[in-house]
Formats: structure tokens, C-alpha cells, sequence
């Protein structure tokens, strides 16, 4: 089913500005992005996508990327795979 939704593919080559700018058109468009070999750390301003910190403005869900408010729609996914064997990110 998400070939038809064109999955997004994200490296640690990718710029942080591209990285951005692609996850809000996934947002906004609904379809889904893979981030790969994330490591240990990630862009600052993904925070909010990551941890699915989101906001509810009347029907729609928003989140914060960068200094924008982004709509999300319900059929956006965020995957992500690295090479470290026992990842843990702290909730904080």
C-alpha cells in the first residue's frame, strides 16, 4: 500500500534544510517518509514530527516544524531505521 504513496527517502547526506522542507510536503500531503540510519542524533526542529507532538485547530492537526505551523492529515508516517543496536531516546 505504500508504494501507490510515493515514500519519501531521507539519509543522514540529506541536507537539513531539504530534510524540512520534505517532511512538511509529507505532512501536508499525507504521504510517508522514510529517514534512514538516524544515529544518535537528528534535526532540532523535527523534534515535534518524531515525538508526534501535535496540536488539534478545529478539524485538523497541526505541528510546529521550525517556526511554521504545518497541517498534518492522518495518513502521514514517519519511519525510521539506524545501525545503533539498543537506540533509546530519552523523552525529554
Amino acid at each position: 500500500m505504500q508504494k501507490e504513496k510515493h515514500l519519501s527517502i531521507l539519509n543522514p547526506n540529506t541536507s537539513p534544510a531539504e530534510m524540512r522542507s520534505k517532511i512538511e510536503n509529507a505532512c501536508r500531503l499525507g504521504t510517508p517518509v522514510l529517514i534512514e540510519n538516524i544515529g544518535t542524533r537528528f534535526e532540532p526542529s523535527l523534534e515535534n514530527v518524531i515525538y508526534k507532538n501535535y496540536s488539534k485547530s478545529g478539524n485538523n492537526c497541526q505541528v510546529l516544524i521550525g517556526d511554521k505551523y504545518i497541517d498534518v492529515l492522518d495518513e502521514f508516517i514517519l519511519y525510521m531505521t539506524c545501525k545503533v543496536s539498543n537506540l533509546v531516546y530519552s523523552p525529554e
